[in-house]
This record gives structure tokens, C-alpha cells and sequence, in this order.
């Protein structure tokens, strides 16, 4: 095999590894970020449901 076609191979792998890598690594920040909003969704619901149990006014 002529080395010109071994670097492009080499190059090819190496630029689909990448394109995996920034794909999960993309899934994985927006999976972290929708569990984080929905705690955050989900406290802001128990601190109401708490505030309204006491009878306090909003």
C-alpha cells in the first residue's frame, strides 16, 4: 500500500474518532444540563407546595 493512501487512512480514523468523541461528549453536556434544570424545576416545586402547606401568602 502506498503511503499516501495509509496517511489518509490514518487521517480518515482519526477524524471519525474525533466526530464520536464531540458527539457523546455533546449528548453527555446536554443530558447533565436537563437533569440539572429538572432538580432545579422539581425544588422550586417542593419550596411552593411547602410555603402553601404552612399557609403563608405568596
Amino acid at each position: 500500500m502506498r503511503p499516501q493512501v495509509r496517511l489518509g487512512f490514518a487521517a480518515l480514523a482519526v477524524a471519525l474518532i474525533v466526530a464520536v468523541l464531540v458527539v457523546r461528549l455533546r449528548v453527555l453536556a446536554a443530558r447533565r444540563t436537563s437533569s440539572h434544570t429538572d432538580h432545579v424545576y422539581d425544588r422550586a416545586e417542593r419550596i411552593r407546595r411547602e410555603r402553601d402547606a404552612r399557609g403563608r401568602p405568596r
